[in-house]
């Protein structure tokens, strides 16, 4: 996230306030008399501010409220804040999720990408250039709803079986991206490097902006190699590999490699 937390108690309603200029968000909150409670509220009432700020207004607001209920979760999860966690979920999300169908359906679309390392690094990371691009413009329906779409297609990918065959690219007017994915012995022992050089030159021929190549375990050496053949050969840039550990998706914790090509 882009900004600090400063937490200030006052009278009145609860909302968070940008300082551009100083990089910082300033929380103004009614003091609850309870730790937990007051900073749930405070992470509730920053995240709107402090993150994709600019793509908010093309968001239906299920999807924006999953969003901070994620994020505020990862965030109170990371600090150990487990009283709090348990009022999120009690006091907060589940009285939320009881008649909003839209809503349990993206916080638990963002708990499966979460688990896989996705939320952040590729979801958050889109969107986030997705209102970039939108700008000023006046918020329309076709805008929701391709955020909507791409959050769904990121599920896809996210449930997909091992070696199942699924779209690996989603074009959009403002979120154009796609997958190479590295994790087949075979097409590694047949062709080497050469077929995923194409299959990203065929992404970049198709106008897509952004491609993420991605391998576990043994498969991120390959995987390394073929962004550095891809890079030199002038096809895209690599950005900075990104090295984790995550579930897959038959639950098993394995070490991953996700690596930005522009």
């Amino acid at each position: 996230m882009p900004y600090s937390v400063k937490l200030k108690y006052v009278r009145g309603m609860e909302r968070g306030e940008l300082l551009a200029q100083e990089n910082l968000v300033i929380v103004r909150i009614r003091d609850r008399r309870d730790d937990d409670k007051n900073l749930v509220h405070a992470m509730l009432a920053f995240c709107p501010s402090g993150l994709l700020a600019q793509s908010r207004p093309y968001f239906e607001k299920p999807l924006s409220d999953a969003i901070d209920y994620t994020v505020t979760r990862k965030f109170l999860d990371g600090l150990k804040q487990y009283s709090a966690l348990a009022y999120l979920y009690e006091g907060v999300i589940l009285p939320a999720l009881e008649a909003n169908a839209d809503l349990q359906e993206f916080c638990r679309i963002f708990d499966r990408l979460d688990e896989q390392g996705l939320f952040t690094k590729v979801i958050l990371r889109e969107l986030r250039d997705f209102g970039a691009r939108l700008g000023s413009r006046f918020p329309e329906t076709a805008h929701r709803k391709e955020a909507k779409e791409f959050v769904k297609y990121m599920d896809v990918i996210a449930t997909r079986a091992p070696g199942e065959e699924c779209k690996t690219h989603f074009q959009g007017n403002f979120v154009s991206m796609g997958f190479v994915w590295i994790g087949r012995s075979e097409k590694i022992a047949s062709t080497g490097a050469v077929q995923y050089i194409q299959a990203v030159q065929w992404k970049r021929n198709m106008g897509i902006r952004r491609i993420y190549i991605g391998a576990r375990d043994t498969f991120i050496e390959p995987a390394t190699r073929v962004a550095y053949l891809v890079e030199k050969r002038g096809i895209a840039k690599m950005l900075k590999p990104k090295e984790y550990h995550a579930v897959d998706p038959e639950g098993r914790r394995r070490k991953c490699i996700l690596i930005e090509m522009e």
